[in-house]
């Protein structure tokens, strides 16, 4: 029960910025239907990303298929949310990458893109 209600604020906080930006929401649109799994190692923990026009969507669990899993330790995932290079981070030993990547570049192109507004830039 608590997940879920941090993955509704986490959510919600997501939005607000995502809304601040004009281009970000129509980018988001085009991975309508895409999921995205990531999964921590350690500690030991899984999260849903879906993205449509409307925003972000997190998800603690996930029936259906998924297009792309990352998995990595807390440490590795922090510093891809950080990272300027998130494909220097993505390529880094501890990180692994099953399925079509490209709707994880994209989300992750949304925040590194200079259209992207600094307070965008995770």
């Amino acid at each position: 029960m608590l997940t879920l209600a941090l993955l509704a604020g986490v959510e919600r906080g997501i939005n607000r910025v995502l809304a601040l930006d004009s281009t970000a929401l129509p980018r988001l649109a085009r991975l309508n239907g895409r999921v995205i799994a990531v999964e921590s190692q350690a500690p030991a923990l899984q999260l849903f990303i879906l993205a449509d026009g409307q925003g972000l969507r997190l998800a603690s669990q996930w029936a259906g298929a998924v297009d792309c899993t990352l998995r990595a330790p807390a440490s590795a995932l922090l510093r891809l949310a950080l990272a300027k290079d998130k494909q220097a981070v993505l390529h880094a030993p501890e990180v692994d990458l099953d399925g079509d990547s490209g709707a994880l570049m994209e989300l992750c192109l949304l925040y590194t893109s200079d259209a992207a507004d600094d307070s965008l830039r995770v």
